[in-house]
């Protein structure tokens, strides 16, 4: 059978893909190894010098970044040990993942180095050939596949890949910013704030050629770039290398926080919160759109809802953090510990929920992030409704804050919306009366509290709500307009239950919440106690109109669930056959006298 040369064709192709077979397992086993290389030269790098002049320490002695890179070749490394002993490639595109951000965290310093390249120790390259052999040697195969996707991108994905580009907005406008409050004095003299655009003459004094910020910008582009291509290209190595991309741009963005996360975060300044920030998005939206092609994370409405949660809670952080509360008084929301700790809290509290929405599945996560959303609006707003109408000296830190509240509270609105203006029978129960009757006592409470002495005292007299601003009452007037809608709009939801009523009572009290605790969170370790009845009636009656209005919303769902549905009873068909009539179709005494 082997001597025909039908048989020593097949048994050539044997040969060969028995040749192929063999050199596959060869790749993949030089692939681990390669990666593994790696590993040790991004440790090697830790205990050696970044440069060989000046005061720049090894990344062995400053604890934050130590531990970072450490976490990251920790996991790195426990997810190729898991594909080495599931024999796949399931894992590599994680570990190539971790490598990119490796890459982009040790190539920060011989790009503000681009002048001095000689200055450089071993430790910068040792870590920055570690960081690209891990990268490249787990590179998974979509970085290089040209084979078109099965189906067209839904608006889920659309949506995300939106964000994404939102994201790398973020980090193009974090360039020119500086990185921190305090000013350097580079190798020519000349003093400035360091920022990603000028190489970040940094904390080392250098003069830069913009290599850094030039850098970002490439990144940046490319991105997007493969965003916009994957969206109407629909090739999958486009999806990938935007991911790719915005994993080496959030290395770089990572590098200025963890370098000085225990020496003075405070006096990081908004490049550094806004570039981070904005890389954070960005990985994260080009992630969820990537899974979600390949059929690993499934996006739907309430996931859309969630990355707009998730813009949101970036501006927010933004604004509490990273920017300047006033333009003409530096400074941001944590020159006070509590002060800056309590919108912190509510962030971190609503990205959890958003985490969780994505492993739970339960319909409360998203009313809950919205919620928390209201409030954080009405704390930023405190500021902004107390300096009214006269906003230039506000800094970016206020309208940040409001835009993301705004977008946090909206994210679990319906694109129904307007079915919410459909009214529905009214069925007043004992519940529902006791939940309305609260939310209104508390509303009551609120207006009589705009009256009374709220502040400690400031020379010889205590101010109220009314009297706290620039003498127009501007802060008094945006919360007796917020509690009188509300309870308009409690009225009316009562006498109509229209459901979207309720939902602006649950809005304003949230919002009435967040300005009524600004200056208790302001003063939490130094006048607590000096605060007048002002301040606790507003507390307390924002947080009981909320539970009112939580009360009553959730007690109109049973109502509509327990409505039997109508049953509509069809009449009997006639199954008489057309045609001639026969006699056992006339039914005896019938017929009619003429």
């Amino acid at each position: 059978m082997l001597t025909t040369p039908i048989g020593k064709f097949v048994a050539a192709i044997r040969h060969i893909a028995a040749y192929l077979g063999g050199l596959a397992e060869a790749v993949a086993l030089i692939r681990k190894f390669v990666v593994a290389l790696g590993f040790g030269l991004v440790l090697s790098s830790l205990r050696l010098d970044p440069v060989r002049v000046g005061n720049i320490a090894n990344y062995s002695k400053d604890g934050t970044t130590y531990v970072f890179l450490i976490a990251l070749v920790v996991v790195a490394a426990g997810f190729l040990l898991a594909n080495v002993m599931l024999e796949g490639e399931r894992f590599l595109g994680v570990v190539s993942g971790i490598g990119a951000v490796l890459l982009g965290f040790f190539a920060f310093i011989p790009l503000g180095y681009s002048t001095h390249l000689g200055s450089l120790g071993n430790g910068s390259w040792f870590g920055l050939g570690g960081s690209l052999l891990i990268a490249l040697g787990a590179a998974p195969s979509g970085l290089f596949s040209l084979s078109k996707n099965e189906s067209r991108s839904g608006r889920a994905i659309c949506v995300s890949r939106l964000v994404g580009a939102l994201g790398l907005g973020l980090v193009m406008v974090s360039l020119p910013l500086a990185l921190t409050a305090g000013v350097v004095s580079d190798d020519l003299g000349h003093l400035h704030h360091p920022s990603f655009w000028n190489s970040a003459g940094l904390f080392y004094g250098l003069h830069g050629n913009h290599a850094l910020g030039i850098a970002m910008i490439v990144l940046a582009a490319l991105a997007l770039a493969c965003l916009v291509a994957a969206s109407l290209i629909w090739v999958r190595l486009f999806e990938a290398w935007a991911v790719a991309s915005s994993l080496v741009l959030l290395g770089i963005a990572s590098y200025a926080p963890v370098r000085l996360a225990f020496n003075y975060l405070v006096g990081l300044h908004s490049g550094a919160g806004l570039g981070l920030e904005g890389a954070l998005v960005t990985v994260g939206a080009t992630t969820a759109a990537l899974l979600a092609r390949r059929g690993v994370l499934e996006l739907n409405r309430s996931s859309v809802r969630a990355l707009l949660a998730i813009v949101g809670l970036g501006l927010a952080l933004a604004a509490d953090g990273w920017t300047e509360v006033f333009s003409v008084k530096p400074g941001n929301f944590w020159v006070d510990g509590t002060l800056g700790g309590f919108p912190l809290i509510l962030i971190a509290a609503a990205a959890a929920l958003v985490v969780a929405g994505f492993v739970l599945k339960r319909w409360w996560i998203l009313p809950a992030i919205s919620a928390l959303g209201w409030v954080i609006l009405g704390f930023f707003a405190f500021d902004l409704a107390q300096v009214a109408p006269t906003f230039g000296n506000l800094g970016p830190a206020t309208w940040l804050g409001v835009a993301g509240g705004v977008v946090i509270g909206l994210s679990a609105v319906s694109p129904h919306v307007l079915s919410y203006w459909r009214p529905r029978p009214i069925e007043l129960t004992a519940k529902n009366a006791a939940a309305s009757l609260a939310a209104g006592a508390g509303l009551g409470l609120v207006v009589w509290s705009l009256w009374l002495d709220a502040e400690p005292m400031v020379g010889t007299l205590h101010r109220s709500y009314w009297d706290v601003g620039n003498n127009d009452h501007s802060l008094g007037i945006v919360m007796l307009v917020l509690a009188v809608s509300a309870l308009a709009a409690l009225v009316g939801a009562v006498g109509t239950r229209i459901p979207l009523l309720a939902e602006w009572t649950l809005a304003a009290s949230l919002v009435l919440v967040g300005i009524a605790v600004y200056q208790p969170a302001f003063e939490a370790f130094n006048n607590l106690g000096n605060f007048r009845p002002g301040t606790w009636l507003a507390l307390a009656g924002s947080l009981l109109a909320s539970a009112g209005a939580v009360a009553v919303i959730r007690l109109e769902e049973p109502l509509e669930s327990s409505k039997p549905e109508e049953v509509v009873v069809s009449r009997p068909v006639s199954t008489r056959p057309k045609g001639r009539k026969t006699a056992t179709s006339r039914v005896p005494g019938t017929r009619t006298k003429k």
